[in-house]
């Protein structure tokens, strides 16, 4: 997903919370070990992120990525975006998103971007390749008319 940033950064983003939520709740004893082998990893993408021109606070973070995410940008309202990947590598993953996204999608207090990750073949490298090209390009705006979705000015 960092490799889409660029097309962010053409909109005015100009800061990123790097957030890499451990799912450990209940098991805060792994904490410790799993944030040292998260580390170099977000380090790493924060990295990329600075040198295509952002300001990045990375974290990592305890809890279950639904509530870390949610939390975090409802915390102080201090983020404007959400960005994140679902994979459509069969029919029921093309039609319903992985859980996750779902609940940040019903949750969050912002804007929630969703990246499509597409499956490479085994031996390709990385599991999975970002879907990105000319993200803004081409944009579908999807609308049922009603009072949420399209409020009437005053």
């Amino acid at each position: 997903m960092v490799r889409c940033a660029h097309a962010l950064k053409q909109l005015g983003a100009r800061q990123i919370v790097l957030l890499h939520a451990l799912g450990l709740r209940h098991l805060p004893d792994m904490a410790p070990r799993l944030q040292e082998q998260a580390e170099p990893r977000i380090q790493e993408q924060a990295s990329s992120l600075r040198a295509q021109g952002f300001e990045v606070t990375p974290e990592v973070a305890p809890g279950a990525a639904i509530h870390e995410v949610v939390s975090r940008c409802a915390r102080g309202g201090d983020c404007s975006l959400i960005v994140m990947a679902a994979t459509s590598d069969s029919v029921v993953r093309t039609v319903v998103l992985g859980s996750t996204t779902t609940h940040v999608l019903h949750d969050a207090t912002c804007p929630v971007l969703v990246l499509h990750l597409k499956p490479r073949q085994e031996g390709d490298g990385d599991r999975c390749e970002v879907v990105c090209g000319e993200l803004l390009r081409h944009v579908a705006f999807a609308t049922d008319f009603s009072d949420a979705a399209e409020p009437r000015s005053k």
